[in-house]
């Protein structure tokens, strides 16, 4: 596991606001899509459909904040 990685279920929520605040991140679903996944580890699955979010851009946005942590 690289050192910033993103691992579901073990992202300090903390942490989580402060990367979507560097983020070019703006769409809420998606934001509250990913704080579920990597704060409470619900799965992908579930939480694109919980808050309607396209899968496609739910993995841009994760890929995105993933290398901001990792930067």
């Amino acid at each position: 596991i690289r050192r910033g990685a993103l691992i579901p279920a073990k992202v300090n929520e903390e942490h989580f606001w402060l990367l979507i605040g560097i983020s070019s991140i703006h769409s809420e679903k998606i934001i509250q899509a990913l704080r579920d996944y990597l704060v409470f580890g619900v799965s992908r699955k579930d939480v694109c459909e919980r808050y309607e979010a396209n899968n496609g851009y739910f993995s841009t946005s994760l890929n995105r904040l993933s290398r901001i942590s990792q930067a």
